[in-house]
């Protein structure tokens, strides 16, 4: 399980390899910043450029809604928006290891979005299904009958809370229930929950976090 608080850097660290990341975040205190790890999750390691003066509006970015100057990628100008606002997550679509490694995949096929292992997962979690039927294991054991309903209530509950899911491109989308958001975006519920919860960082490259109503 993801601990509750995680260390995120403002100007993140470079990553050999990564010929799309901007700059090198230095291991300095002012660049430390802690967050709720499902907050840690949805920023994921996207940066835009950012400036402050003493004589302009604008300040660090570190929690979502701070005002601050963010370089505009299309023009090349200085302009105030929100972080971790719409506009902040449309221009960092393309600065994100999960956003650049989920159109790779998708444009070639590969991993998640390779038809063949679609299929084999769904025939590997047909035959686990059958056999824990036929053994009388997990939610079809008599014994767990009780738990299984008490479990199903309460993670139905779960999955009527409102929720934003962002997609591989960065755009975000409001959803009434994890399972309309699942059925919507063709990821499964079940692995759309782990991310929710923060115990998995994404599910095809999709990161959500739970509405505040």
């Amino acid at each position: 399980m993801r601990n509750p608080v995680e260390i995120d850097h403002i100007d993140p660290r470079w990553s050999e390899g990564r010929d799309y990341q901007l700059v090198c975040g230095l291991d300095i205190d002012t660049n430390f910043c802690e967050r709720d790890n499902r907050l840690n999750i949805q920023k994921s390691n996207r940066f835009l450029p950012w400036r402050v003066a003493y004589d302009e509006v604008g300040s660090i970015p570190v929690n979502p809604g701070d005002l601050c100057q963010f370089l505009d990628c299309e023009t090349g100008e200085w302009v105030l928006e929100e972080f971790m606002g719409n506009w902040w997550f449309k221009q960092t679509k393309n600065l994100c290891g999960n956003s650049r490694g989920g159109q790779i995949q998708r444009e070639l096929g590969l991993g998640m979005f390779n038809p063949e292992r679609s299929n084999l997962q769904i025939e590997n979690s047909r035959k686990n299904g059958i056999a824990n039927r036929d053994n009388k294991l997990g939610i079809f054991n008599p014994l767990n009958r009780q738990k299984t309903l008490d479990g199903a209530a309460k993670e139905n509950a779960k999955r009527m809370r409102p929720i934003v899911v962002i997609d591989p491109n960065g755009v975000k989308y409001e959803h009434a229930s994890l399972n309309g958001g699942a059925r919507f975006h063709q990821i499964s519920a079940g692995l759309l929950c782990l991310v929710l919860q923060g115990k998995r960082a994404h599910t095809r490259n999709f990161t959500a976090f739970y509405l505040n109503v």
